[in-house]
């Protein structure tokens, strides 16, 4: 918070999408009220409108990213109207937020706890802010979206040290789940939920019967929340640290706010 009133004090741009009216939207150039779970279209809207216009970073677009025509296609359909339609945004406010984001360089997008973590549509959202950030030009750069750095001061993702790969043995690496069909995570200390879904439910290639979450609710965070239910059930012992119930704490397991 501090770094944000020394970044206002210096002149920086601020938008804020959140349905209450926090103290920073009074402090803010646009208050986007979004109508709550429908942050993905709001973000589907501002990409589309973008591409639209030609206002993206065509150099980084050409050089850094593949699958572009699929998303214009993708987000066609997304217009301004439509867009206020869903988010109860008036569409002109839409417009001025995303040329201000786009005119801003560089801009940085900090998700929020609420929607970007708590919402049935968490993946995707943070999934549109990643490609928001990248067809503008604003990924991996200083003052942009980036992955922060581990203690060491290596690149990395989330923590993870990607350097320190070279001090585990193969060996070692071989018993992590799902290597074989996502080699670039035996580089983090991370693993792609539907490995670990599926180990706890079938047991293979060993099995899971613990799981600890921090701040993370799976039942609305991941997709098909039937099947993460089910899995969730078939564990021995599930642990949760969080600041309020969610639907995942509910489960069978201890709980600690």
């Amino acid at each position: 918070m501090m770094d944000m009133k020394k970044a206002l004090k210096a002149g920086a741009k601020l938008i804020v999408v959140d349905p209450k009216g926090i103290p920073l939207a009074k402090k803010a150039d646009h208050w986007l009220q979004v109508r709550p779970g429908t942050d993905v279209a709001l973000i589907l809207g501002m990409i589309n409108y973008i591409i639209k216009k030609e206002l993206y970073d065509k150099d980084f677009v050409k050089n850094w990213t593949f699958g572009f025509d699929q998303l214009r296609e993708h987000v066609s359909r997304f217009t301004l109207d439509y867009c206020s339609e869903i988010t109860w945004i008036p569409a002109d406010e839409i417009e001025k937020a995303t040329m201000t984001y786009v005119k801003t360089k560089p801009a940085y997008i900090q998700p929020g706890i609420g929607g970007a973590c708590h919402s049935i549509k968490s993946f995707d959202l943070n999934r549109s802010i990643g490609i928001l950030s990248a067809i503008t030009g604003n990924l991996e750069i200083p003052g942009g979206n980036f992955n922060f750095p581990s203690a060491t001061g290596a690149r990395s993702c989330y923590g993870s040290d990607f350097s320190l790969r070279s001090y585990i043995s193969p060996e070692q690496l071989k018993k992590k789940l799902a290597v074989d069909l996502y080699p670039l995570y035996q580089m983090s200390d991370q693993i792609p939920p539907e490995p670990v879904l599926r180990a706890i439910l079938e047991q293979k290639p060993y099995a899971i019967k613990a799981w600890g979450l921090f701040a993370n609710n799976p039942m609305c965070a991941f997709g098909n929340s039937q099947y993460i239910k089910k899995a969730l059930e078939a564990l021995d012992f599930l642990f949760s640290v969080d600041y309020f119930h969610t639907p995942t704490t509910k489960m069978k397991g201890e709980f600690r706010p």
